[in-house]
């Protein structure tokens, strides 16, 4: 994977989406950005 991003994300309980990104495997992973689904259904 030389020379790759590795995105991944996970979807909580709460309906807060937290998605992760690293440069390869051997990185640590490293919070980007969180989503939070409303109750309207929007996510911001």
């Amino acid at each position: 994977m030389d020379g790759e991003k590795i995105e991944d994300f996970i979807i909580k309980e709460n309906y807060e989406i937290e998605l992760y990104s690293r440069k390869d495997s051997a990185e640590k992973r490293v919070l980007k950005r969180i989503y939070r689904v409303q109750k309207d259904g929007l996510i911001k």
